[in-house]
Formats: C-alpha cells, sequence, structure tokens
C-alpha cells in the first residue's frame, strides 16, 4: 500500500514550524526550479510525499540558514543523483565552507552568495516591488552578470532584515532612516581608517578588526540610547 500524501496546503502548514516565511508562492516556486518534482492527480493537483517534504525542508535550509544560491543546491542535488543528501557533521561544516563568516559585524572574508532578483524575494519573503524600493534607496546593490542582475550576501541579509521590519509594520520607505544613520557612521568611521592602520603596526590588531571593533561598539552604543530615548513604551 502506498504511503499517503499531503496537499500543497499540508506541506505549507509542516514547514511553517521551521520556516515560517516559507509559503505556497515559493513552494510553486521552487517546484518551476526543478528542485521538487510532486506527483499530480489526473486533475492536476499536487501529491507530495515525504520525500518530497524532506526535499523541501532540505533546499529551505540550504537558502535560509546557509544562503545559498539556487544553482549551487541544484548541482549538489544533481551530484548526488536527485537524493537529499545526509547532513551529517561533515556535510554542514562543507556547507559552512561555503559561505565563510566572521565574528565581527565587518566582514573582510564574506563570500558573494549569487541570487537573481526572483531569487532574493523567495530567500529573503518580500515581495518584487520591496526589492525595488531597496534598490532604489539604495540600501542594496545588484550587479550585472551574464545579462542578468545578481545580488550578494550583504544584499541577502539586508532584504531579509527588511521583510522582518515590514512584517512589523516598518516599511521600506519608513526604513530609509537606518541606510542614513549607517551612511552617517560609516562616514565618522572613515576619518579614523589612517590613525588605526598606523596603531595597528603597534598594537598587533588589523585595521578591519579594530574598525568591527568601533561597529560593534557603536552598535551597543546606538540600542542603549534608543532605549533610552523610547524607555516609556518600553516599560
Amino acid at each position: 500500500m502506498k504511503a499517503p500524501h499531503r496537499s500543497i496546503g499540508d506541506v505549507l502548514t509542516v514547514l511553517q514550524d521551521e520556516f515560517p516565511d516559507v509559503t505556497i508562492s515559493k513552494i510553486r516556486y521552487l517546484e518551476s526550479q526543478g528542485l521538487v518534482s510532486p506527483e499530480r492527480t489526473s486533475s492536476g493537483i499536487r501529491k507530495f510525499y515525504d520525500d518530497d517534504i524532506e526535499l523541501l525542508r532540505w533546499v529551505l535550509r540550504l537558502q535560509t540558514q546557509h544562503f545559498l544560491p539556487l544553482k549551487v543546491i541544484q548541482d549538489r542535488l544533481a551530484a548526488n543523483g536527485g537524493k537529499v543528501p545526509t547532513l551529517d557533521t561533515s556535510a554542514g561544516a562543507a556547507v559552512a565552507a561555503d559561505l565563510p563568516r566572521g565574528a565581527g559585524p565587518l566582514d573582510a572574508k564574506r563570500a558573494p552568495v549569487l541570487l537573481n532578483r526572483d531569487e532574493l524575494c523567495a530567500a529573503s519573503g518580500l515581495e518584487d516591488k520591496a526589492i525595488g524600493q531597496l534598490l532604489d534607496y539604495g540600501m542594496i546593490e545588484g550587479h550585472p552578470s551574464g545579462g542578468d542582475t545578481v545580488f550578494d550576501a550583504d544584499a541577502l541579509h539586508v532584504a531579509k532584515v527588511a521583510a522582518q521590519l515590514v512584517a512589523l509594520g516598518v516599511g521600506v520607505r519608513q526604513q530609509r532612516m537606518f541606510k542614513m544613520a549607517a551612511d552617517r557612521e560609516s562616514g565618522v568611521l572613515e576619518q579614523v581608517i589612517a590613525p588605526m592602520r598606523k596603531a595597528a603596526d603597534d598594537e598587533g590588531e588589523s585595521p578591519i578588526d579594530r574598525l568591527g571593533r568601533c561597529a560593534l561598539l557603536g552598535e551597543q552604543m546606538r540600542v542603549a540610547l534608543l532605549r533610552q530615548n523610547l524607555r516609556e513604551h518600553l516599560d
């Protein structure tokens, strides 16, 4: 007897515990990219089995936790005969190695993640209109590649944070204040880069590490001042 199947709505319910931002549209998009191929009834209704759900879960983990582009995920799936690779400790380490990330807020070694605009929408949960606003306001940048526009890890991170703010009622237009604040802060930090470089020779701390510490302390200061200003709403 064949195992019972689930509808796309049932699959959404199963996945949302781990991936709250997943939508039916996103599942359909992943299907359109060939990452999952559910059976269909004679009337065209999708039939998802346990293997299909595990495959979707694997894809979503690589997207949301490791920021891998769909092309890389497709290649990995093809290399494993279309089956989900076992995510043991060594495999997890290999996934992380695809996107090296430092401990500080400024990581000069962050690897580029190349997502096209549709993939950026799917990975971040933002609608295309919101992505357009982020571009218009200079909050993310696109890079030309083979006749298309692709986005890196920084753009993906900004888009994911923007999506969470939108969910809290802070529109992209309102989020421009963060861009303006970041521009002012980076302008101040740029003024101290030169003396930092000179001091690094004496103390052995690299300029990027010292700059990263300044950015981290600046973030802590900003949170403390916001708390002070908004205390009447926080208490």
